[in-house]
């Protein structure tokens, strides 16, 4: 009797296909961080649940509701919250040595359209949804004091950049990202693609602590 939400890429792409599976209550299409507290709050206080925007519902008689997307999140408003991992959650290897770890977000989506990789579809439903463009960028801002709450709660000693392709925005933008981050002295990683990399951004990553990038 425990309410099953799917969210993701495969439920935005392929809704239709989730609700063959009889466990599926609701499925999220697009961001789920403001859709997965709508639910909970509509389930904790008995709410209607055929109505949340960005969510499809099946009702006691199996019919399927569908209902508004809801728009893109602004995702500086959006810190994560870790708290309810295990210590071990944190710990991962990379290039051959082992450190705890904490991940972040500077950018979400990728300008890119490598026919292997779900990005191109997250700005194809967006764009097809109308809600605007799916790339979004963090204030630098914003970014610095998302690693200082993440240093102060869980003292890592690596930060892992979860973006798609990292380097994919502005020069300048890079740059400031540098200055900003000298503030941390953590080694960094982060995906980028050759095209978006010269000898010049490089040097200055690797001055402020990027350890490895993909």
């Amino acid at each position: 009797n425990v309410p099953c939400l799917l969210g993701g890429v495969f439920p935005t792409v392929a809704p239709d296909e989730c609700f063959k599976s009889s466990l599926v209550n609701f499925v999220g299409l697009g961001e789920g961080e403001s859709t997965i507290v709508l639910v909970a709050e509509a389930l904790r206080k008995n709410q209607p649940l055929n109505n949340i925007p960005g969510t499809w519902y099946r009702d006691d008689k199996g019919e399927i509701h569908k209902n508004a997307q809801s728009p893109l999140i602004d995702i500086n408003k959006y810190p994560p919250d870790f708290s309810l991992f295990e210590e071990s959650r944190f710990i991962r290897t990379m290039g051959g040595e082992i450190f705890k770890t904490v991940p972040i977000e500077t950018y979400r989506g990728c300008p890119f359209a490598c026919t292997y990789c779900n990005s191109p579809g997250q700005l194809t439903f967006s764009r097809e949804q109308g809600l605007g463009s799916f790339l979004r960028r963090k204030t630098m801002d914003n970014l610095a004091d998302e690693i200082r709450g993440l240093i102060k709660l869980y003292d890592p000693g690596f930060i892992f950049i979860v973006d798609d392709s990292f380097l994919a925005r502005p020069d300048k933008e890079v740059f400031d990202f540098c200055d900003m981050y000298e503030e941390f002295k953590l080694p960094f990683y982060c995906n980028s693609r050759p095209e978006t990399c010269d000898a010049q951004k490089l040097k200055r990553l690797k001055e402020v602590g990027c350890f490895r990038i993909s």
